[in-house]
C-alpha cells in the first residue's frame, strides 16, 4: 500500500492528522521501499493500538516504545531530533498555536537537551525519557500551569 491510500484508510478509521499519519507510514515502512505490505502495516499498528492479548498497550519498558516515539519525532530521519522537529510535533499533535507550542517545547527540550546543543540523539532521548523524566504525562501534570504559561 502506498502512502496516499494508507493516509485515506487511516482517516477512515479515525486518524485524521495527516502529518502524524504520514510519519506513521514512514515508521511502518521498515524497508524504506515507499510502500508497506500487510506485515509491515500489522506490525506497526500493533505497536500503537491496543494489543489483542488482553488489550495491553505498548509499555515504557518495551524499547520499541522509544524507537517508535523517536522515529515519529525525527521527521527528516537523520537520527538526530532537532528542537524544530520536536516543536512541529508538539504544535500539530497538541493542536496548539505557535506560542503555546514553543513554551511547551522549550520546557521539555531543556530537559532532553540540557547542554543546549539544539538536537538530541536516540540514546540520549531514551535515557532522558526513561530515567530522568519517567512517565512524561505524569510529569507534565505535576508542573504548575504558570511554568508552562498555559
Amino acid at each position: 500500500m502506498a502512502k496516499g491510500p494508507f493516509c485515506a484508510w487511516m482517516a477512515k478509521i479515525g486518524f485524521k492528522d495527516k502529518l502524524i499519519v504520514k510519519r506513521l507510514f514512514d515508521v511502518f515502512d521498515s524497508d524504506g521501499g515507499g510502500s508497506i505490505d500487510y506485515e509491515e502495516c500489522a506490525k506497526g499498528l500493533s505497536y500503537i493500538m491496543q494489543r489483542d492479548n488482553h488489550h495491553i498497550p505498548l509499555r515504557r519498558s518495551d524499547m520499541k516504545f522509544y524507537e517508535i516515539c523517536y522515529k515519529l519525532l525525527d521527521s527528516n530521519d537523520d537520527e538526530d531530533l532537532s528542537v524544530f522537529e520536536f516543536f512541529q510535533v508538539v504544535q500539530i499533535a497538541g493542536h496548539l498555536g505557535p506560542q503555546k507550542a514553543l513554551k511547551i517545547t522549550k520546557c521539555l527540550f531543556d530537559i532532553l537537551d540540557p547542554r543546549d546543543l539544539g538536537s538530541v540523539a536516540y540514546d540520549t532521548f531514551v535515557f532522558k525519557v526513561r530515567v530522568m523524566v519517567g512517565d512524561l504525562a505524569a510529569w507534565l501534570t505535576t508542573q504548575s500551569s504558570s511554568r508552562l504559561g498555559l
